[in-house]
């Protein structure tokens, strides 16, 4: 599991905020630090979801924080309704604690000063300060659990609605059904966001537009990974199995595996004779690796194969070959059972099936898949 952070878009745009704000190096400063910390509040918020998560025994792929909130990406094949609702429940909450934790120092402040707690916040914030940054992030905190108990997918609050509909419905037409509120909650907050920057907020009127077609982006890009599993879960690896792939053995040599390479994409390497049984795989990387090596020449293919990949099962869902090969960014993987090799399933073949349902599935890799 991984975690990705546009680190470079956050650090600018807490600089613009202290700038606005503050104005002069101390702003700036003030801002970055701001920004940087709230961060990592949203990053804990993420954790507190995996950790949930996890603990029902749903696996998460990686967290993606952005400028303006993070983002979890889930095993929603095991997903439950409850789970989910409790799931998406338990990032507020953390957001919830958090803010208290910060509002510690200021509730101390205005009590041994006898002062109401709004007078010494206001105070704090006029120019940039310790007390003032803990302030910020109390209430920033306070914010976001609000925020995303809005019952707008993809927010954790439109998680939520989507568990309770999926009690009464299938999961695909409960996600289509919060998926459209996200969609006219994020469209009337675009609106607030123009009508806030025509009227002289410019910074306002920005962040709320961001936000907006972010949460947009968010609800239809969810909305049809979950209609694309549901399609892909109709058929079986089984299904598109290639069976007569062409496979090598650890001890041919490279020379001889070159003229399989010109024409496939991944070769598996196998032993034995009549239960064969995948031991490695050959893509063209590791024959470039050993060209740049100059010992192509004399080297066997059991030296230079990957002995760690991925593998599905005959009767495993299409989905889940399609989500392996992505987060591997393979080709091709072997289809295995008990051991015994029974052939290749595609990328090009998993896409070729669902174009001929007239459906698309995007072409780039998940965010934050790493290399092979």
């Amino acid at each position: 599991m991984g975690v990705h952070v546009t680190f470079i878009p956050i650090v600018a745009w807490g600089a613009w905020m202290g700038l606005t704000q503050y104005g002069a190096l101390s702003g700036v400063l003030f801002g970055m630090a701001a920004i940087v910390l709230l961060t990592a509040c949203v990053l804990l918020h993420e954790v507190a979801h995996l950790l949930y998560a996890r603990s029902r025994g749903i696996g998460a792929d990686y967290i993606v924080l952005l400028p303006i909130g993070g983002m979890t990406s889930l095993d929603v094949s095991a997903l439950k309704p409850l789970d989910e609702a409790r799931i998406a429940l338990v990032g507020p909450l953390s957001n919830l604690i958090l803010g208290l934790v910060f509002a510690t120092a200021p509730i101390v402040e205005a009590l041994s000063l006898h002062l109401r707690l709004a007078t010494v916040v206001l105070a704090a914030l006029q120019q940039p300060s310790v007390l003032g940054l803990l302030d910020y992030l109390a209430i920033a905190n306070v914010l976001l659990a609000f925020f995303n108990l809005i019952p707008a997918f993809p927010l954790d609050g439109g998680r939520a609605l989507r568990a309770l509909l999926s009690r009464r419905m299938s999961f695909d037409s409960a996600t289509r059904r919060a998926a459209m509120t996200g969609r006219l909650f994020s469209m009337g907050l675009l609106a607030s966001g123009v009508i806030l920057f025509l009227g002289g907020e410019i910074y306002y009127g920005v962040a709320l537009a961001i936000v907006a077609l972010a949460l947009y982006a968010g609800a239809i890009y969810e909305d049809r990974r979950v209609q694309q599993q549901a399609t892909l879960n109709a058929w079986k690896v089984s299904d598109v199995i290639k069976a007569d792939a062409p496979t090598v053995t650890p001890n041919e040599t490279l020379l001889s595996a070159f003229a399989m390479l010109a024409r496939e994409r991944l070769i598996p390497v196998v032993v034995g004779g009549s239960q064969p049984r995948v031991v490695g795989l050959l893509t063209p990387r590791e024959v470039r690796q050993s060209a740049r090596d100059g010992t192509t020449s004399t080297m066997m293919v059991a030296h230079v194969m990957r002995t760690r990949f991925p593998s599905v099962r005959p009767g495993d869902p299409l989905w889940v070959a399609y989500e392996k090969l992505m987060r591997s960014r393979l080709d091709a993987i072997p289809v295995v059972s008990q051991n015994e090799y029974f052939g290749l399933i595609r990328l090009s073949d998993i896409r070729r099936t669902v174009r001929n349902r007239r459906l698309s599935l995007p072409v780039e890799n998940l965010p934050g898949n790493p290399a092979p």
